[in-house]
């Protein structure tokens, strides 16, 4: 799941398929609520952004649609070489997920640089989310 970058735009780019799908949720519904969003990065080399975010689709074949707004993880940040974990909350309203949709959750940056960034296992994942119940 690598962050995808916006380059400062202030437009965001599509999703692009490399983030996470949560099939647990098909057939169900969310209650409006806080989502919790952890991830853990490793960084090859210092990568500056102006934001790093999580963003909830909802997804069937490739079609996504965002559930609410984006989840800030942080801003102006400089991300040093090494193991680093962000987490994050926000509130969402609720979704229902018919028999076709799956959750999908992927990482938006605004910055450059050219470092590699490797997810890692958080709590035995590489991206958890804990949503209302």
């Amino acid at each position: 799941m690598p962050v995808t970058t916006g380059g400062g735009s202030s437009t965001e780019p599509p999703p692009n398929g490399h983030g996470a799908i949560y099939s647990g949720v098909t057939g169900k519904t969310i209650a409006a609520g806080t989502w919790t969003v952890s991830v853990g990065l490793k960084c090859s080399g210092p990568i500056t952004y102006q934001h790093l975010r999580a963003r909830i689709f909802k997804k069937a074949g490739t079609t996504y649609t965002q559930v609410g707004t984006d989840i800030v993880l942080s801003t102006f940040l400089t991300i040093p070489t090494g193991l680093h974990t962000f987490t994050a909350s926000g509130s969402l309203p609720s979704v229902t997920f018919t028999g076709v949709h799956v959750l999908y959750l992927d990482l938006q940056g605004a910055g450059s640089s050219s470092a590699t960034i490797i997810y890692v296992p958080v709590g035995g994942t590489h991206a958890s989310l804990v949503i209302p119940s």
